[in-house]
């Protein structure tokens, strides 16, 4: 896990560690490849993928650009699906977008019609939830990075 060094890190950190609703399970990439087909060809962006990642264990992936970080970040959370091969969760297979795994995506991909309260604030509505139920939460992030007046 890495955080802005004024929040901390480890276990003496106010942020929480896992996955709400998945903390403590496994990820398990069995045999997984993409291939991604256009009409100038295919590109094969990851080839037999095997990987084990223990709960708590802290993961580093490290390549050049364009060796497949990014997509195999977006199988593991169900944004994209694997060509061959499964990718399990704990007991999980997944099939589908995880809703309790956020991505940072390597450049923002903010709103910008939207103040960041608002894109903070797209889960919910996206989820059909009330932003009520949420906005306290929200201004607390807010407020832990300096944001609170944007």
């Amino acid at each position: 896990m890495l955080l802005d060094p004024k929040f901390g890190t480890g276990s003496s950190s106010r942020w929480s560690h896992g996955l709400p609703g998945q903390a403590g399970k496994t990820i398990r990439i069995d045999n997984v490849s993409k291939v991604f087909r256009g009409s100038s060809g295919s590109v094969e962006a990851l080839k037999s993928i095997d990987l084990k990642l223990e709960a708590g264990q802290f993961v580093s992936v490290v390549g050049p650009s364009g060796c497949g970080k990014s997509t195999l970040l977006g199988l593991i959370a169900g944004l994209n699906s694997p060509t061959t091969g499964t990718i399990n969760i704990g007991e999980k297979k997944v099939a589908g977008p995880f809703t309790d795994v956020g991505i940072v995506f390597q450049r923002d991909l903010l709103m910008e019609w939207r103040n960041a309260l608002d894109n903070i604030l797209l889960q919910v509505e996206m989820r059909g939830l009330p932003k009520r139920d949420y906005r306290d939460r929200a201004m607390e992030l807010l407020d832990r990075v300096g944001l609170r007046d944007f």
